[in-house]
C-alpha cells in the first residue's frame, strides 16, 4: 500500500518532463549562420579544390569548394581598395574566364546569401542548389542579374533558399569570370523537440511500471 501511495504521488511529477517537451514542440528550432568571407587565408594560399572551415566561431561549418573543369581553378585574392562596393579583404575567384564553381556544405542548408562579382563583359550568372553532392539532384535553379556597376566588372548579392540543399554550383559563361565573398549560409534546423518528447514519455512509463 505504501508502494502504491508513493508511486501515485510521483506521478503528476513525472508529467513535469512531457509537459515541458510539449511546449517545445510550439517553439521553433533556431537555424546556425555560418560565414565563409576568406580573411584567415594569405592571398594565393588556398586553391580549388579544397576544404575550408566557416570564420564563425566556436561552432564551425566545413565547405568543399571545387571548379570541375579546372582543379585548382579558383584562389583566394586581396581586394585592392576603392575597386569593389561589397567585396572586401580576401575574397575566392577564378584563375581562368568560365571555370564554373561547386560549393559543397557539410550540413543541409534553407538559405544562402553571397556577395559576387562578374568581369569579362557578363552580367548575370547561372547557378543551381543541389542535394546530395555535386552528383546529387537539382532542387532549385536560377540565375543571378548584377547590380552595381564597377569599373572592371560587375557586382550583385545572391539571395537565395526556400528548399533543403548542400551544394550550390555556379556556371558563368564560357567568358565570363567570378568571384565571391560574404558567403552566409543558414543550416536547416534539426529536429529536436521529438527527442524532448520522448523524454518525457520515459520517466511516466517508468513510474507506471511501478505502480503496477
Amino acid at each position: 500500500m505504501v508502494g502504491n501511495g508513493i508511486a501515485r504521488a510521483a506521478r503528476p511529477l513525472a508529467i513535469i518532463p512531457l509537459l515541458v517537451a510539449g511546449l517545445a514542440l510550439g517553439t521553433p528550432a533556431r537555424a546556425d549562420t555560418f560565414l565563409f568571407d576568406f580573411e584567415n587565408y594569405p592571398e594565393y594560399s588556398t586553391t580549388t579544390p579544397t576544404t575550408l572551415p566557416s570564420d564563425t566561431s566556436p561552432t564551425q561549418l566545413f565547405a568543399t569548394f571545387a571548379s570541375p573543369q579546372d582543379p585548382g581553378g579558383y584562389a583566394v585574392f586581396n581586394a585592392p581598395p576603392g575597386v569593389f562596393t561589397n567585396i572586401t579583404g580576401n575574397y575566392l575567384a577564378t584563375n581562368a574566364q568560365g571555370n564554373a564553381l561547386d560549393i559543397t556544405f557539410a550540413a543541409a542548408l534553407g538559405g544562402l546569401t553571397v556577395d559576387y562579382f562578374l568581369y569579362g563583359g557578363a552580367t548575370s550568372v547561372d547557378y543551381e542548389l543541389l542535394s546530395g553532392g555535386v552528383d546529387g539532384t537539382v532542387v532549385s535553379s536560377g540565375t543571378a542579374t548584377t547590380t552595381i556597376s564597377e569599373t572592371y566588372g560587375v557586382e550583385g548579392i545572391l539571395s537565395t533558399g526556400g528548399v533543403t540543399f548542400d551544394t550550390i554550383a555556379f556556371l558563368p559563361d564560357s567568358g565570363a569570370g567570378l568571384a565571391i565573398d560574404n558567403l552566409s549560409v543558414d543550416t536547416v534546423p534539426e529536429p529536436a523537440s521529438l527527442a524532448l518528447l520522448l523524454a518525457g514519455l520515459v520517466p511516466l512509463g517508468v513510474v507506471r511500471r511501478r505502480a503496477g
